[in-house]
């Protein structure tokens, strides 16, 4: 029995850390109207995204082990299509800019590590506001 849980919660583990970090390590690009999305470090087919297409975005902070991080989702109709962040993107101030510039702030959200795991098993998951 308890080599089945042990199990269990490793497969558990591993899903999770997959599910996780294929939303944080997305690589993004810009042009003159459009957004484009990798998949998992950076692999994967390169999704486009025409502005007039985003909905717009949600900005929020998340803190953990004395860090904050921002984070930006990007949303079309509803459903969270990318997550941006100051400590997983290099040029996040310039993609900030461009996002600014671009799309409409739908407003700030509330994140923890519970609402992260809603958001990345369920990209239709409702952040809080």
């Amino acid at each position: 029995m308890g080599g089945a849980i042990f199990v269990l919660f490793l497969f558990s583990s591993m899903n999770f850390i997959s599910i996780f970090f294929a939303v944080k390590t997305q690589k993004f690009s810009t042009n003159t109207n459009q957004i484009f999305v990798d998949g998992i470090f950076g692999l994967g087919a390169t999704k486009a995204y025409a502005l007039n297409d985003i909905t717009g975005y949600y900005t929020g902070t998340y803190s953990a082990k004395g860090n904050t991080e921002i984070i930006t989702y990007l949303t079309v109709q509803g459903k969270k299509i990318a997550r941006l962040s100051n400590g997983c993107h290099k040029n996040y101030k310039e993609l900030m800019a461009f996002i600014e510039g671009n799309l409409t702030n739908l407003g700030p959200v509330e994140i923890t590590f519970i609402s992260e795991l809603k958001s990345t098993i369920n990209p239709k998951y409702k952040l809080k506001s």
